[in-house]
């Protein structure tokens, strides 16, 4: 599974990631939310007194194919 970043927004996180056709998008999702969430409340202890969820339910995933990152970043 490849990953690479492409957003410079500190809102959202765009991310290309090249896997099987067989892994769900949402079990993506959900591992990269639940690894990010361990470490950073790992990190920053205060953010489990504060928070009770680090990340929101919602997430939006496009699949685009055989496509280079180039054509994807026009």
């Amino acid at each position: 599974m490849g990953n690479h970043s492409s957003g410079d927004d500190a809102r959202s996180c765009p991310q290309f990631i090249k896997t099987p056709p067989t892994v769900a998008p949402n079990n993506i999702i959900g591992r990269i939310k639940g690894t990010t969430s361990r470490l950073l409340r790992a990190e920053f202890p205060e953010l489990k007194k504060r928070l009770p969820t680090l990340w929101t339910r919602s997430y939006f995933v496009s699949t685009h194919g055989h496509v280079s990152s180039e054509t994807i970043k026009k």
